[in-house]
């Protein structure tokens, strides 16, 4: 969604309603409303939005399902507090939905016509490339995308508008879902014979959420939405340690480390994280991303539904262990301060 239409279209709507137009306040028979905004939905239960939410588009929507009310803002417009919007409409039953953070180059979403557009055009759709140097063969109905992709977010509310002057305006709180993951894959291997380099392997992580509905559901789109996510940063690096100071002896810790954004990671999606050798094109390791991430929930979150504890953890950290012949033996999940390792045989 472009910014100029949306800025177009909130003009229009206020044309249509606006109480400045009434020198009288008490003639005012619109609603008016301050519409605050939160991002509370993660794992530390604290509000994140002034840090992470750049910018919030709001779309109001008649009974009828209808566009009758749009605004976007950036932070810096959102009053004193940095996450408020100023609504004024009629009295009267709307729903609202927000897609919120700077998107525009990494997603497409609806233009907004007022009186024309409907709730449910307002999906979102990765915007992805057709092919990608390390998945030659991928089939067609595949996109691809090895972007660090702009955080995120969304919501949808039914809110009955009551009538509310301009001086005690009516106070309505929506907290935000983030719909951005930041993944980081990261190979360890203890070795002092032999070295990790990044162009040694290819990541990727394939999964059908590249299309999601207005209510933030996937899409059942069978052309676009599935998606390979590569890798926008690789790094490697070594470093020594002492293994036995009587013997001035020493070893090695080779690493390469992959990161990775995604779109929403949902359970009822197949995530697949692969790892391959490139020379080869062997097949180091394939796993499904959800099973390891939802691992630590069961542990310190154990009253969160899957799809929930999906949405309130957003950074994922997997570290796997190599031995001598670059098989994994183990891995390592960490989510805030929380720590699991896994061996390889538990997992299957």
């Amino acid at each position: 969604m472009k910014l100029k239409h949306i800025l177009l279209a909130a003009v229009a709507a206020m044309g249509f309603t606006s109480c400045g137009l009434i020198n009288d306040e008490s003639d005012c028979v619109e609603s008016a409303n301050i519409f605050e905004f939160s991002y509370t939905k993660n794992l530390k239960f604290a509000d994140a939005f002034r840090a992470e939410v750049k910018s919030v588009t709001l779309l109001g929507f008649d009974k009828s399902g209808t566009l009758v009310y749009a605004q976007r803002a950036r932070q810096s417009e959102m009053g004193p507090e940095g996450n408020q919007m100023a609504v004024n409409l009629a009295p009267g039953e709307y729903d609202f939905l927000v897609w919120a953070g700077d998107y525009d180059d990494h997603f497409d979403i609806a233009s907004a016509k007022i009186g024309e557009s409907k709730l449910t055009d307002f999906t979102c759709r990765l915007l992805t490339d057709d092919s990608h140097p390390d998945s030659p063969s991928a089939p067609e109905t595949h996109g691809h995308s090895a972007k660090p992709l702009e955080h995120l977010f969304h919501a949808l509310v039914s809110l009955n508008l009551t009538y509310a002057s301009p001086s005690n305006p009516n106070i309505h709180k929506i907290d935000l879902t983030k719909d951005t993951n930041s993944i980081r894959v990261m190979l360890q291997q203890q070795s002092a014979q032999s070295e990790l380099t990044a162009d040694d392997f290819i990541f990727e992580i394939t999964d059908r959420n590249a299309h999601l509905n207005h209510d933030n559901s996937m899409h059942s789109d069978k052309t676009k939405g599935h998606v390979m996510y590569h890798p926008w940063h690789l790094a490697e690096g070594s470093t020594e340690y002492e293994t036995d100071s009587r013997a001035d002896a020493t070893g090695r810790i080779n690493v390469v480390l992959a990161e990775l954004t995604t779109s929403r990671l949902h359970p009822s999606n197949n995530t697949i994280l692969t790892v391959r050798k490139r020379d080869t094109g062997k097949l180091l390791f394939s796993i499904p991303l959800q099973k390891y991430s939802l691992m630590i929930r069961n542990q310190a979150f154990a009253s969160m539904s899957d799809e929930e504890y999906l949405d309130r953890q957003d950074n994922f950290s997997l570290t796997f262990i190599l031995d001598e012949n670059q098989q994994w033996t183990s891995v390592k999940i960490n989510v805030l301060d929380w720590r699991v390792i896994y061996n390889n045989t538990d997992l299957h």
